[in-house]
Parts: structure tokens; sequence; C-alpha cells
């Protein structure tokens, strides 16, 4: 990413065998598998300096619990928090354009997320087997819902879907027993629950999905 970023050696020397890690000030990136499979973490700190967070970069790091994203970052790249499985919330910024592939796979202790309005589109098994997420609102403004993207989420009961969502790939929602798409009549998301024989209802006026 750039002389600037943070990397596996700097954890190494700095952080190695520590269970909290602060990112630094002026830092703007963290490159791709930096915390890799670091079983001992739990927290990070990271400063408002980051902008890019890379491929893996957090990925298996089973005991992460808190993650505290600042508003500069604005790039989560594909499986940055695959694995994290005891990671129970997460703050995604508005400026993130991509939840990409993979990001939240396994996170099996994440009960909810909120989408920041910048989100166009969400990638192949983003939030796949987060098996303890119930509920999740897609922002209007998103385009597109990848393969298998929350397949296996065992608890979701409700996911919102806005009219700007013009393609949601068939496995999107597999092995969600007891999910309700709520969408807008006449929308490709109210479509799509009919070709895939999943229970969907329009939203209440007052709660419309914006179009």
């Amino acid at each position: 990413m750039g002389k600037n970023t943070i990397d596996a050696d700097w954890v190494w020397r700095n952080y190695y065998k520590s269970s909290e890690v602060s990112i630094p000030e002026g830092a703007t990136g963290i490159e791709d598998k930096t915390f890799y499979g670091l079983a001992k973490l739990t927290t990070v700190h990271i400063s408002d300096t980051v902008v890019s967070i890379g491929e893996d970069a957090f990925r298996n790091c089973f005991n992460l619990v808190s993650a505290d994203l600042p508003d500069s970052v604005k790039e989560i790249r594909a499986g940055a928090f695959c694995g994290c499985t005891r990671l129970k919330s997460i703050h995604i910024p508005n400026g993130v354009q991509r939840i990409e592939r993979s990001t939240f796979y396994g996170c099996e202790a994440l009960t909810s997320v909120e989408l920041p309005d910048s989100v166009t589109s969400i990638g192949d098994m983003a939030f796949y087997d987060c098996v303890k997420m119930t509920s999740i609102k897609i922002p209007d403004g998103v385009i597109n819902i990848g393969e298998g993207a929350f397949r296996g989420c065992e608890a979701l009961t409700s996911v919102k879907i806005p009219s700007s969502v013009v393609s949601i790939e068939e496995t999107a929602f597999s092995d969600c027993p007891d999910v309700k798409l709520i969408c807008n009549k006449g929308s490709y998301a109210e479509k799509y629950a009919k070709e895939n024989d999943i229970p969907y209802a329009a939203p209440k006026a007052r709660n419309e999905i914006e179009r």
C-alpha cells in the first residue's frame, strides 16, 4: 500500500504477544494479512489517519471482540475480518462503498451490522455463516447482493431491501430458514423472493423503503 502502512513485520516487532493493539497516528493503511491468525488479539484501536484495511488483515483472529473503525476508513478489502468468531459488533464508516467477498465470513458472534448509505455492493459470502445476526437493513443505493452473501445466517428474520437493488444472486439467502424480505411492491427484491420461495412483505407506509 505504501510506506506509511502497517504490516506483519510491524506487528511482530511491537505487538506479537499483546492482546490489545493501537495503530499509530500517521499510518494510512493496514496491509494484507497483517494480523492473520493472531490468536491473542482481542481489541484493536485504529487511528483516524487510516483509510484502507487490507485483504485478510484480521482473518482468523479468533478472539477479536472489538474493532473500532474510524470514519477515515474508505476501503475494507476481501476477507478482512473473516473467521473472527468472537467479533460482536463493528462500525462500518460512511464512505465505504463495497462490502467485499468474505469480509465477515464466519463471524459467529456478530448480531447486527449497520451498513452506511455509501455502500453500493455486497459481495459474495460477505456475511456467510453469521449465525447470530437477526436483522439487517440494506441501504438505499445498494445495487447488487452477491452469491451466498447471507447464506447460513440461521437467526436472520428480517432484511429490508430497497428498490435500488437490481441483482440478487440465487444463494444470497440460502440456509436462512426464517428470513423474510421487506421490499417494495414491483421491486426486483419482490421478484427474487417469489422466484426463490422466500417469504416477503411490503414495508409499512410510515417506514416505506426509499426508492
